[in-house]
C-alpha cells in the first residue's frame, strides 16, 4: 500500500509528419485501487504531468467540460 497506477499513453497516428500542437484532450480510464493510490502518466515511456480534475457529483464524462484560462 499504496498502490501505484500508471496511465500509459502512446500514438496511434503513422503518418510521417504531423503540427506539433499541444491541445487539451479528454479521456477517461478505469481501474480499482484504494482511494491513497498514487496514480503517474507517461507518453510515449516519458513521464508527464497528469492533472486530474474531479467531476461534479452526478456529472458523467460525457457531459464533463473543462475550461483552461489562459
Amino acid at each position: 500500500f499504496p498502490e501505484q497506477v500508471v496511465v500509459d499513453f502512446s500514438v496511434i497516428n503513422n503518418a510521417e509528419s504531423c503540427a506539433q500542437v499541444v491541445t487539451a484532450q479528454r479521456f477517461m480510464v478505469d481501474f480499482q485501487a484504494s482511494s491513497e493510490a498514487s496514480i503517474s502518466a507517461r507518453f510515449m515511456g516519458r513521464d508527464i504531468d497528469l492533472n486530474l480534475i474531479p467531476a461534479a457529483e452526478g456529472e458523467t464524462p460525457e457531459e464533463f467540460e473543462l475550461f483552461i484560462k489562459g
